[in-house]
């Protein structure tokens, strides 16, 4: 897809968006199909590098969205049978009032406020370390496996025990103007070993 500029992607899309949105009813923006939201989380780089999109001020693209990198991608394909997905993943953070649909009839995804669905709220879990292999980080950045942590997407069904996959988004706290953001860093597929899942857990909003 050819664009002027690459932050123009959402608009570039939209009409698509709006397609998927009455076709599936559901909510459809950023890449993200509401119904399928653990599935398209897990994507990853396909190539060396993908490259941050810089973004201005009130048209940012959220760091879960493959729309804010430049480069190709590919999705980890776990089947959907052996996996189960974790409900604990919240997004949209509010659904749409009965007067709100009342009023947009078929379109009523279609006119909602794409600001206000910028945000997954999930609980994030220390990592006890990084494995050597299954991390795929989105930009060529060096692993800073101390400040990253770990939100939990899906489970493997097979095998049982600790050989289990876990299916994980790896994020990192930033602070922008002195607020703490949670931002996505990469993907990776990694045995319960190397996740503190005894430990504390919080649930922030990853953005």
């Amino acid at each position: 897809m050819a664009l002027t500029v690459s932050w123009d992607r959402p608009i570039a899309i939209r009409g698509l968006e709006t397609r998927l949105m009455q076709t599936f009813d559901d909510i459809c923006v950023y890449g993200i199909l509401g119904q399928y939201l653990h599935r398209f989380l897990l994507w990853k780089k396909d190539g060396d590098s993908m490259k941050a999109i810089l973004q201005p001020l009130g048209k940012e693209i959220p760091s879960w969205s493959w729309m804010a990198y430049e480069g190709a991608i590919k999705y980890i394909d776990p089947l959907g049978s052996t996996v189960q997905w974790m409900s604990d993943l919240r997004w949209p953070l509010s659904e749409p009032t009965a007067e709100h649909i009342g009023h947009h009839g078929l379109n009523w995804w279609s006119k909602i406020d794409y600001r206000s669905l910028v945000e997954i709220e999930a609980p994030i879990w220390d990592l006890l370390e990084l494995p050597v292999k299954g991390v795929m980080l989105d930009d060529n950045a060096p692993f800073d496996a101390p400040h990253f942590k770990c939100v939990i997407v899906g489970i493997s069904k097979r095998p049982t025990g600790i050989n289990r996959q876990y299916y994980v988004l790896i994020v990192q706290r930033f602070l922008v103007d002195n607020v703490e953001v949670w931002k996505r860093r990469g993907v990776a597929v990694m045995e319960p070993r190397y996740i503190d899942l005894d430990g504390p857990r919080m649930v922030v909003r990853l953005k």
